[in-house]
Parts: C-alpha cells; structure tokens; sequence
C-alpha cells in the first residue's frame, strides 16, 4: 500500500519497516493492557504524522488526529480491533484514555499534525510535544471542521458522486459532506440531508477496498465488479460498522444508476429533480447541479453558476468526464 503512494526506501532515503507485532506496556485500559507497535517501539523516539479532520464516525474533542493515530496507528490491527469492537461509543472515549497511556508509558516525542481546507490544500502543519499533544488537539480540529468541504446545498433528491475510495476518505466517503453515518445509534448530521446517493466507481488506489460501499444506494456493475471483497470484509469488520460494508443496488451502467436513484428518491417528475453531481467528498468546489437546484443557489456571493446545457451520460450509458466548465 505504502509502495503504491511512492512511498518506499528508494524514494523516502530510508528503511521501511513495518508489520502487525505489538509490544506490551505497563498500562491498563478496561481490564486490557495497552500496547504499541514492536517496531516503534525499538526506536530512540517515535514522531507520529496524521491529518487533524472530523471523523466519519463519531464526534468529539479528539476525532482524527493524533492521539487516534498513538492509540490505533501504533496500535496495529491488535488495538485497532479492541477499540472498534465497542463501536463509535469506543473510539470517542478509548481512543483518549488508551492514547493517553501511550504517550505516557510508550516512546512518543512528537506529533507533525496537518490540517486542510476544503480544497485539499495544507493549511497549517504544526508539530506538538508528546505531552502537549491532549492540550492542542482540539483546537487544530475546531480549525479542521472550520474549513472542511462541504456541499452549497442541504437538500438533495439525488447526489451522484464519480468516485468513492480508500484515498478519498476511510469510509469511502467522507460522511460529514454526505449527511450519512450509517452506525447503528450514531446521529447522522443534520445536513444535508440526501434522499439516493448513487456512486459510480472505486479509485484505483484503493485496490479493490470498498469499505463504505453501504453509504450509497445503487452503484453500476463496473463497480461491483471491482470489489475485492476479503479485502473489504476484513476492513469493515476490523471496524465493527458493518452496515456500512452492504452491496448497494446494482445497476446495468451510469445512467441506470440515475434512473434508479430518481426512482427511488420518488422524482415523479425527472424534470423537476433536485440532483447534484460531485467528483467525490474531496472535491465539492465544483459540482453539475440540475435547474431546481441552479435556482435556490441564485444570488450567492460565492457561488457562480454555469447554466451551459451538460449531459450525464454518453450514448454508451457511461457517465461524461466531469468538466463543470
């Protein structure tokens, strides 16, 4: 996986090392004791790196940063499966405890944190002292949720998004920007609020995982077909939301997904549908709105609006490249 982001010895100038063994340490969280990665753990000190954002999951003061990568990332698939087996209640309040833990008894110097605005551009990159990691968490993810992507409108009959994958978001889909959380007991967002989500392709990248594939309702065959699904199993259920791994609708090919999604969003008349298409959740700054949707976003001072006529599909039922110009 590393190998395919370009990330190897040959262009990082060092070793790679890297494999599920966990060491213990001298702590205790629910009757568990904690641990942390066997390699890590050999080293002088640990810097941790992660992306400080609101998690698909739950919401809290620490979601996705640092303390859940000291807590699962140097957990390994070990800690990973004890967290996630007490569901979103476990990330929200053992990822802190067991982190905490960690920092205290493991080998952790330094955290790098990065934060991004909505156009998937760094914002602020800040490396925080181990001890200091609790303190100034919370504040790098108010910044984080500030400046997320999000959607220009909150009700939707029909959301089309091209790709989902594991490059995208853990889930597929960043389920801040869908309106969708699919955890059995967990809210989902207020907004917005989308009737059918139709996705038509896993990215490449994502070597078959399509983990958060239950988040759409109706996808094409290409994209079943491109499901690895041990690969997606072991994913889904290494984080104990299984609803979220459920084969969506199958269609023959793109338009059928959006003669499906139409139908099921109970569009009497396709006309009057109220439709966006996005790329995907990274990339919401540009979106193919129909008119009804084109009508409520008149007037807003950041927001332009194209009203050159863009088909969805080719003749060969196949969605047309994005090209919002």
């Amino acid at each position: 996986m590393l190998a395919s982001y370009g990330l190897d010895e040959a262009t990082l100038g060092c070793p790679v090392r890297t494999s599920m063994d966990v060491v213990d340490l001298p702590a205790e969280v629910g009757g568990r004791t904690v641990v942390t990665d066997a390699e890590a753990s050999k080293a002088s000190a640990t810097i941790v790196v992660n992306r400080v954002k609101p998690h698909t999951d739950f919401h809290g003061p620490y979601e996705s940063g640092l303390l859940k990568m000291v807590a699962i990332g140097l957990g390994n698939r070990v800690q990973a499966e004890r967290i996630h087996a007490y569901g979103s209640a476990g990330l929200r309040e053992l990822v802190p405890e067991i982190g905490a833990e960690v920092l205290a008894h493991g080998n952790v110097a330094l955290g790098v944190a990065i934060v991004e605005n909505a156009l998937e551009q760094v914002m602020a990159v800040e490396a925080v002292p181990a001890a200091q990691i609790p303190d100034i968490e919370p504040e790098l993810l108010a910044l984080a949720r500030a400046h997320m992507p999000r959607l220009p409108i909150d009700d939707l009959d029909v959301l089309l998004v091209d790709q989902m994958g594991k490059d995208i978001s853990g889930v597929g889909m960043d389920t801040n920007v869908i309106g969708r959380t699919m955890i059995f007991g967990e809210p989902d967002p207020e907004t917005p609020r989308i009737r059918m989500i139709g996705c038509h392709r896993l990215t490449p990248a994502s070597h078959g995982n399509a983990c958060g594939m239950g988040l759409a309702d109706v996808v094409p065959r290409a994209f079943a077909d491109a499901i690895d699904h041990d690969v997606t199993r072991t994913n889904i259920v290494t984080s104990g939301f299984l609803l979220r791994g459920k084969l969506p609708l199958v269609a023959d090919d793109d338009r059928h997904v959006w003669e499906l999604c139409a139908r099921g969003a109970g569009a009497v008349d396709v006309s009057a549908v109220r439709a966006a298409r996005i790329v995907d959740t990274l990339h919401c700054a540009e979106l193919w709105a129909t008119e009804s949707v084109c009508r409520d976003l008149e007037g807003r001072g950041d927001i332009t609006i194209d009203r050159t006529a863009l088909a969805l599909h080719g003749e060969d039922g196949e969605l047309r490249p994005f090209d919002p110009a």
